[in-house]
This record gives structure tokens, sequence and C-alpha cells, in this order.
């Protein structure tokens, strides 16, 4: 297998992937020896947290079929991991996981519905407060003030007119 060129969207040329500066992988710009040898807070934090190791994570959760049976999940997973299968003690923490990331996901979910219903209310009072005067501004728009400027409704973030308000723009 021949590699030409390898190329990482996002970086520039001499530019490297934080996951490898974390593990003070040396610049390209710079010949090396040896490599120094550190062990840092930041290495398993970011193996822990890291976005790459979060997005392999989950690639490989995706791979086992969801309808599967919780402790054939289980045991895949240890299968393909570890190459063996898991011991009572681990398949127990394993289930306690999944229970506890079951109870977490609820939990968030029943919290975004609740701020969701929040923002809907909020939105409808707003919507109550500026009716009265956009009606009352409809029926001044024959006035010498709107015939000098014209308003037009600023919709920049996603949402609606009557939300984010107006602003005036000179003929």
């Amino acid at each position: 297998m021949r590699l030409d060129v390898l190329f990482m969207s996002g970086f520039e040329e001499n530019s490297l992937d934080p996951l490898l500066t974390t593990f003070d992988f040396p610049t390209p710009a710079t010949t090396v020896g040896r490599r120094n040898s550190t062990n840092v807070p930041a290495q398993s934090l970011t193996l822990l947290n890291g976005a790459f190791p979060m997005t392999q994570a989950g690639n490989w959760i995706r791979k086992v079929p969801a309808e599967m049976e919780e402790e054939t999940r289980i045991e895949q997973l240890f299968l393909e991991a570890l190459n063996r299968s898991p011991d009572e003690r681990e398949r127990t923490a394993a289930r306690n996981f999944l229970y506890a990331s079951r109870d977490e996901h609820r939990k968030t979910q029943e919290g975004l519905k609740q701020w969701s219903s929040e923002l809907d209310h909020r939105r409808r009072r707003l919507r109550s407060l500026l009716e009265p005067i956009e009606k009352k501004t409809a029926r001044r728009k024959g006035s010498a003030f709107f015939r000098e400027a014209r308003i037009k409704r600023c919709c920049c973030s996603g949402g609606t007119d009557r939300e984010l308000g107006f602003w005036k723009r000179s003929q």
C-alpha cells in the first residue's frame, strides 16, 4: 500500500492535532532525537473527555445493534474490546452503568421538556405583549414618521420576527 499525502482537514500544514500535542508529539518544524516522557493530568483527561475518544466510542457502540438483549450486548462489547468475556464483577458494573446512564438520560429529557415548555410560554407572553403595539403601529402607517423611515423586521438568529423586535432603516 502506498501513502502519498496525509492531509487532515481543519489543520494547517505545520500545526498538530490537539490530541498529539497533549501527548508531547514534537512539532513538524523541529527534529527530535528522543521523545520526552511525561505523564500529566491533561493526558488522562483528554483520553476520558476528548473529542476523538468520544467520537470513537460513539462509533463503536453504534456497531452493536440496539435491539440486542442487554446481557448479549455487554458480552459482545467485552469481546471486541478485551477479547474475553466479562467476569461477574465486570458484568454487574456494566449493568449498573447502563441503568445509571438510562436514568440520567431520562432526567435530561424531562428537564429538556420543562425548558421547552417554559420557552413556549415566554414566547406566547412576548407575542401577547407585542400584538397591541404592532396593531397601533399598523394604524399609524400613514403618518409622516413612517413615510420618512421604513421599519423592517430583524430576523437574524433563527427566532421569529416578533421576538427579535424592530430596527429602523432610512430610505
